[in-house]
This record gives structure tokens, sequence and C-alpha cells, in this order.
């Protein structure tokens, strides 16, 4: 198991890594997914744990051996990078031995393994072209093959999808999370991404301005953001105040149940959690846009103190200027706090 204990990356006087502890490879959730905006520092704390970017302060720990001292070709850790930084000069087959070749294996054992991985990523019959000729998702592939070929105790994943288009994003990203399963690697991945890092694993750290601010599994985290700074960045950009009591929130957009203690909290609202019903809140039409998943609606809710815009979802458009009820999808609604 991997474990970061209080690491620390600065330049200068500008700190990028801020104390950062996390263990990664835990027993039954092997793969954790760095979740950040650019420039929080998500991969340079990557980089350290490959032992690319020197420490200032704190360890980077592997089964409790400190690995200060132990060289980028020695940590035993596979990288898979965003651009994939093939070697133009080898085919499919001659990428992926590589680091077969580093490892000292025989001819007959890596070419068994070559096989093997080409069948694994999906690529099967493909050693011998070049990569050049490849589609962007297929080098990936290759890029990820090259990485789990000496069986690797970690495999470190930095944006290994964002230089893709969304629809093979998501297709790859489906096959990543199958093959990391399959293998079973443990895996730390690097993305801005929070579909991706839901999608991917099973522990996901969000971090701002070089520190975690929150470590949770997926769906802990979708619905429990402990911040409002961390619900704005997982798409929660509305945020409204509730009153609960015995599991039932109190709102200026109508009743819903949530899975809370009693308290006052703020609730986060995407797409999607406001929704157009017979029965509802009356909210005044102010614009509509047709989406790829129906038509954004803009209403506009009297809350007694002023105004609230938000969208809701519809299959139609009502002119502007009607009035419409409104309500809350408790699926897509987030608890803060």
């Amino acid at each position: 198991m991997l474990t970061i204990d209080e690491a620390t990356v600065r330049y200068g006087s500008r700190t990028a890594v801020d104390e950062v502890s996390l263990a990664v490879g835990v027993p039954g959730a092997p793969v954790t997914a760095l979740l950040g905006p650019s420039g929080c520092g998500k991969s340079t704390l990557l980089r350290a744990v490959a032992g690319l970017e020197p420490l200032s302060s704190g360890r980077v720990l592997w089964d409790g051996d400190d690995l200060a001292r132990t060289p980028t070709h020695r940590r035993g850790f596979g990288m898979v990078f965003q651009d994939g930084q093939l070697f133009g000069h080898r085919d499919v087959a001659g990428n992926i031995r590589y680091g077969l070749q580093r490892h000292h294996w025989n001819r007959d054992d890596a070419d068994a393994r070559v096989t093997e991985l080409l069948e694994l990523v999906g690529l099967p019959g493909l050693g011998s072209r070049p990569v050049g000729a490849l589609s962007g998702g297929q080098q990936q592939r290759v890029a990820l093959a090259r990485a789990l070929a000496p069986r690797p105790r970690l495999l470190l994943l930095d944006e290994p999808l964002s230089a893709l288009d969304r629809q093979l994003r998501d297709r790859l990203a489906g096959d990543l999370r199958r093959i990391l399963r399959d293998t079973g690697t443990p895996a730390l991945i690097v993305t801005h991404d929070h579909h991706e890092a839901v999608e991917l694993a099973d522990t996901v750290a969000v971090m701002t301005a070089g520190r975690i601010v929150q470590s949770d599994e997926p769906t802990r985290l979708w619905r429990r953001p402990k911040t409002p700074e961390v619900a704005r960045f997982l798409g929660y950009s509305t945020q409204i105040d509730a009153r609960v009591e015995a599991g039932h929130a109190q709102t200026v957009l109508g009743p819903i149940l949530v899975d809370c203690p009693d308290g006052t909290f703020a609730l986060g609202l995407r797409p999607g959690s406001v929704v157009i019903q017979a029965r509802g809140v009356p909210a005044l039409v102010t614009g509509s846009m047709p989406t790829a998943d129906g038509v954004r609606i803009t209403v506009a809710v009297d809350t007694g103190d002023g105004e609230l815009r938000v969208d809701a979802y519809g299959d139609t458009a009502p002119p502007d200027g009607d009035t419409v009820q409104v309500s809350l999808n408790p699926r897509r609604v987030a608890v803060i706090g």
C-alpha cells in the first residue's frame, strides 16, 4: 500500500503541495482519484510519488518503507501520461515490450505478455502497426498496456483521458475501470473531471490550493460534499438553505427527503435538481434553451426575501412569462457539510 505522509512540495516561496496525507491501494478500494482544478497541485503530488519531483518535507512510503532514496525506475510504479508519450520509432508491440526489456524479460515471455496485453486493452492483432497510424484512444490504450506490462505494484495516471473527445473518453473510462479491476492493480489517477473521477475510482480525494479538502468514496462525496467550494467544483452551482427535521428538509423550492441529522444545512443544486411537475412551488419562466438532455428552462422563484433563479428541465419550453410548478429531485441534490 502507498502511504503519503504530510507531503509538501515548495518552489521558492510558493507551496504547490501542502502537507498532504493519503493512503492508496487500500484493500477493497484499490483505485484513488486526485480530483481538482488546474494548478491545485495534483500532478505535482503524482510526480512526487513517482520520484520525479523532490519533496520539501514529508514522506512517500510503500508498505511502510520510505522511498526517499529509491529512484523512479526502482519504485515499481507504472505511469501513463496525458499524451501517452509513446515512442514514434517503435511499433505497438515495441512500445509495450519496452518496459519488459528494461526488466530483462526473456523474449518468449515478453512476446506472450505483449499478446496478452493487446487482448486486454482491446487491440488484438495490432502489434505490428506504427503508433502514428493509431487514433488517440488507441494510443492511450497502448500507453496503458506499456505501463502494465512489467506488472507494476502501483499504476500512476496523469489526466489519461483529458486529450480525448467526450464520447471516446466515456468509452475508454469504462474500459480502463474494467482493466484495473481485471488486473487488480492499485492506481492513483489525476483528473480535473468529476465524472471521470467518480466512474474510475473507489476513493476520490479533492484537492484545492495544494491541500486535500475531502477524501471519500464517490457516492458519499457526490451526495455530501463537506464545503461549498467542493460542492461548486462538483457542479452544484446553486446552493439554498434548508431546515431539516426527521429527514424532511424545508426549502424555498419545497420539501425534500434527505439523509442527514436535524439542523440547518445548505443544499447543492446542479442540472436536473429542479424539475417541472404538476404540483410544486410556483415559478415564473424567464427563458429556455434546447439541450441534449431536453429543454433547459430558467425560472424565477419568489423567496420572500428576493428572487431565486434556477434551471429546470422539461420536454417542451413554456412561453416566457408563464407560471409553472417546480420541485426538487432528491437524487440530484447534495447536502453540504
